[in-house]
């Protein structure tokens, strides 16, 4: 059986998550266990890099539409 010093994960104060102030800590294991298996999957990481893509490519198009004089 392992044992976790109480200090390994700091308290965070209460919050709309919860009244026990671990909504960081469950905000985070939500993060680590279902996001990031998503972010990193092939299909994802296309669709990722093709948003990169177009946000770019809009940006670039606003830069140039306020750049201009008139």
């Amino acid at each position: 059986m392992c044992r976790v010093l109480r200090d390994v994960i700091p308290p965070t104060p209460p919050g709309p998550e919860g009244s026990n102030g671990n909504g960081l800590v469950w905000a985070q294991w939500v993060a680590r266990y279902i996001f990031l298996p998503l972010l990193f999957s092939h299909s994802s990481s296309e669709n990722l890099q093709t948003w990169m893509i177009q946000r770019r490519e809009v940006a670039s198009v606003v830069d140039f539409g306020t750049s201009y004089s008139g």
